[in-house]
């Protein structure tokens, strides 16, 4: 380390370019908050629609009776009580080990880190071999529409679906669920996303540490179902729904990307003397409400960091 060369510019630059860094670095973290504040208002969002849609269904005006269980409330009176072990034909947890990953190998295993709500994060998930896979699979080959679910860890308890046209098993903390066809899995893993089903697994969670829900409680949720016609209209009026807060969504992440490139390859622009910012000085910057940590930065002031940005990932340079 000793015999790298650095260059090395007078201290009076090296102030004045941490000084600009410094200010540089602020504006850019306001911005990536004010887009990550945003992405949980339209979470928020996203939950609430689904919450009312699978729970009271499409019908404002429907007749509600006592679903027996406080934790529940009402529900539409035409809807039925029963248990996921009912309306699922398998319910396979994962293999107690841990797979053997491999990069570039041809089959995904999905962790609870790679779904969300409603999501399969494809893109993040880690690669076995055909050999693993076929152990990994023994119990259930999952298939498009097979109900992908968390049960262990900071991230238990989220339901995504299968994608179509993918091989993947599921990995360590993770269970798959294959629905019944007279109940629609898309309705089935909505309402595992919501707040009703969720309780039913806070009150058995065991572990404080690494937290997880028994097999026999996951068995036993208790799910209100309307008729298949109505979960299908229902499923398609979240997908409506939500669609463009998941566009919105997506344009927010990736310009928090953007963000985050534009900083690393200016800051590496300055520091080795490509871009002279000698006797520059940005606009103050007010300094931000305690209560709100975007204050201070304006729409015009976020633009000209996501249009400098966008630039660079367009032609490759500042």
């Amino acid at each position: 380390m000793k015999r790298i060369p650095a260059l090395i510019p007078p201290v009076a630059e090296q102030r004045q370019i941490g000084a600009f860094l410094t200010d540089f670095d602020r504006r850019i973290n306001r911005a990536i908050r004010s887009k990550r504040r945003l992405i949980g208002l339209m979470e928020e969002q996203k939950q609430a629609i689904i919450h009312r849609t699978v729970t009271r269904g499409l019908d404002p005006g429907v007749r509600l009776k006592p679903s027996g269980f406080h934790w529940l409330g009402e529900v539409p009176r035409h809807w039925q009580l029963s248990r996921l072990k009912f309306v699922a034909s398998d319910i396979v947890d994962c293999l107690h080990a841990t797979p053997v990953y491999v990069d570039g190998a041809p089959y995904a295993a999905i962790r609870t880190a790679d779904i969300e709500p409603g999501r399969v994060r494809m893109a993040s998930a880690r690669r076995i071999s055909e050999a693993q896979y076929r152990l990994w699979t023994a119990r259930l080959v999952p298939r498009a529409g097979d109900i992908l679910y968390s049960r262990e860890g900071e991230r238990y308890g989220i339901a995504a679906l299968v994608p179509e046209d993918v091989e993947l098993c599921i990995s360590q903390r993770m269970m798959v669920f294959r629905i019944v066809p007279e109940h629609s899995s898309g309705y089935v893993m909505w309402l595992l996303n919501c707040p009703e089903v969720y309780s039913q697994a806070a009150a058995d969670m065991i572990g404080a540490t690494a937290p997880h829900v028994n097999v026999s409680t996951i068995k036993n949720y208790v799910l209100a179902l309307p008729p298949r016609d109505e979960q299908l209209a229902i499923v398609s009026a979240i997908t409506d729904a939500v669609a463009p807060l998941d566009e919105a969504k997506a344009r927010a992440d990736r310009e928090i990307s953007l963000l985050r490139e534009y900083r690393t390859r200016l800051v590496a622009d300055v520091v080795t003397g490509q871009l002279d910012v000698r006797g520059v000085s940005l606009p103050p910057l007010p300094d931000a409400d305690a209560e709100d940590p975007e204050a201070g930065l304006d729409d015009a002031d976020d633009a000209d960091l996501l249009e400098a940005a966008e630039s660079l990932d367009d032609d490759g340079q500042d």
